[in-house]
């Protein structure tokens, strides 16, 4: 794991990598680090159970929450 000010460079230089034109494929755990992306699609037992796109950290990490409660 990155100390925050570490994170925000790295998440600064993947938004610069991804203005140019390059995909950036990410895979995290973190609701904020996701939010940074475009497109956010969660994947629970090796299937795509939902896709999000837009959302603040905040509403991200609430719909997160929503799925997680129903997987197990």
């Amino acid at each position: 794991a990155l100390d925050s000010r570490s994170g925000q460079v790295v998440m600064n230089l993947l938004n610069k990598v991804n203005d140019l034109g390059s995909p950036v494929l990410m895979v995290t755990h973190d609701a904020f680090v996701a939010s940074h992306a475009a497109r956010v699609i969660w994947v629970a037992d090796g299937i795509i159970k939902q896709s999000f796109e837009g959302l603040s950290p905040q509403e991200l990490s609430a719909q997160l929450s929503l799925l997680e409660g129903q997987v197990g």
